[in-house]
Order: C-alpha cells, then structure tokens, then sequence
C-alpha cells in the first residue's frame, strides 16, 4: 500500500538585532538577561555569557538574526543566532 507522508514545513520567528535600540526585545525573546556592552570605538554588542561552551562568551554585533522555531518532539522553542545573509539564504520572510 502506498502511504504518503507530510513534512511540517520549517517556520522560525526571527528579530535583528540593532543594538541599544532593541536589546531588550531581543533578551525577551530569547528568555535570557544579557548584558550590553561597548567596546572602546563606540560600537555596542550583546554579551551571551556561556553560549560557545559554559567558560566561553559570545559577543554579538548588530544585524545578527536571531531566530526561534518550533520543535513537535520536544514541545518547546529553541533558539540560534546566524548572520543576516546566511539567515535569509536558508529562509524567505513570510
């Protein structure tokens, strides 16, 4: 018997990050409190404490996509963060 199966299709909420100017957004939506911080020069980044490993850091410059889909098996959201052209070359805007 021939049986057909459906993919569920690959939706993702997403936020760019722009700094001072929606940090907090981007913090609620990915549930962490990270700071933000400025280098020297004047440019802003977002801290993730412990994201590379549980001793490594990651800091995170505007224009960064971060993203958040749903997972069916495990019944929740994870999230990811990738940069603005690799994002929009896997993912279409709605």
């Amino acid at each position: 018997m021939i049986k057909k199966a459906i993919k569920r299709p690959d939706v993702v909420e997403y936020i760019e990050f722009k700094g001072k100017e929606n940090f907090k957004e981007v913090c609620e939506f990915i549930g962490r409190s990270e700071p933000l911080l400025t280098r020297t020069d004047g440019k802003e980044y977002l801290l993730l404490n412990h994201y590379v490993s549980d001793k490594e850091d990651a800091p995170i410059y505007p224009g960064t996509i971060f993203y958040r889909w749903y997972d069916f098996e495990q019944d929740c959201k994870p999230w990811g963060v990738m940069n603005k052209g690799a994002f929009f070359k896997r993912y279409m805007e709605d």
